[in-house]
């Protein structure tokens, strides 16, 4: 899955979020508009 966000605090809050989960987190870039998180379901 891929997530897009424009909230600063995200680096620090969807990490948190998808550990508490059971998914795995595979890479966050920086974009212009915000981040791009790349999810797996675990």
């Amino acid at each position: 899955m891929v997530l897009l966000a424009d909230d600063p605090l995200a680096k620090i809050d969807v990490p948190h979020f998808v550990r508490e989960a059971g998914h795995d987190l595979l890479g966050v870039e920086t974009l212009p508009s915000g981040l791009r998180f790349r999810i797996r379901k675990g």
